[in-house]
Order: structure tokens, then sequence, then C-alpha cells
């Protein structure tokens, strides 16, 4: 009759314990990685500003990243080039210098990778003054 106690309050007890026990930790959710390719979308200033932007992304033989980046400004496409490109874990920063009547300027994108698209902010410098905005990109099929 003891050992029939001892079972039973052992049995009701085990699903308190179960319940005070705390949940298995969900496995980390993957972080988005850069995919190569080609990726179009928008950039939009503070002052609401807009135009296109294409952001290429190529891996050399070495397996470091490159960059290349066209932008639009009032209606013309703006080559550039690339001074500074960082890929880490799911963060892209990418600084690039382009030139636009005459002026010079440089711009660097801060953004997040997510699956097939990227997007965050971006500060301008042009001579003494700055603008800053947002930018979305997406991963375009690739042309078979």
């Amino acid at each position: 009759m003891r050992s029939t106690l001892l079972l039973l309050s052992l049995s009701l007890l085990a699903p308190v314990t179960a319940a005070e026990r705390p949940a298995a930790a969900p496995a980390a959710a993957a972080k988005a990685t850069l995919a190569a390719g080609t990726y179009t979308g928008s950039w939009r200033a503070q002052d609401e500003s807009t135009g296109k932007l294409r952001l290429k992304f190529s891996q050399g033989a070495d397996q470091k990243w490159q960059a290349e980046a066209v932008f639009t400004y009032e209606g013309a496409e703006v080559p550039t080039a690339t001074k500074v490109l960082k890929v880490e874990g799911g963060r892209v920063e990418l600084t690039f210098s382009w030139e636009v009547q005459g002026v010079n300027a440089s711009s660097t994108l801060k953004g997040e990778i997510q699956a097939g698209s990227l997007s965050g902010t971006y500060e301008s410098t042009v001579n003494e003054a700055a603008s800053a905005g947002r930018w979305k990109v997406d991963l375009q099929p690739a042309k078979s």
C-alpha cells in the first residue's frame, strides 16, 4: 500500500515537474545570406525625392564580394564607383562615389539581408551638405 501511494504521488508530481522545466530553446533562426545577382528597387530621400536603384553583387575567385551600383537622379542614370563593401552575417554596407552635374559625392547604404531582398538606410554627402533616406531592392530572377 505504501509503495502504491508513493507511485501515485510521484505520478501526480510528474506533470508539475515537467511544466516547471524550461522549454527547450527553439533552434536559432537561420540568418539570410547575400545571394549573388542583380537587385532592383528604389530609394526615397527624407525630402520625398525618389529614384531607382540597381545593385549587382558577385563573388570573385577568392570568394570576396564585389558590388556595382547604379541609381537614377531626376530620371538620369548615375554610375558609381564602389569604395567599400562589407557583408557580415545578415547585414550589408556599401559605400560608393558618384558625380552629378560636375559635383562629386558619395553614399553609404546600410541594410539588412532578407530572403530575396535588401533594405535599409542611406546617407549621401555632397560637398558640405548631407542627405539621407531609405532604400529597398529585390533580387531579380536570373536570365536564361
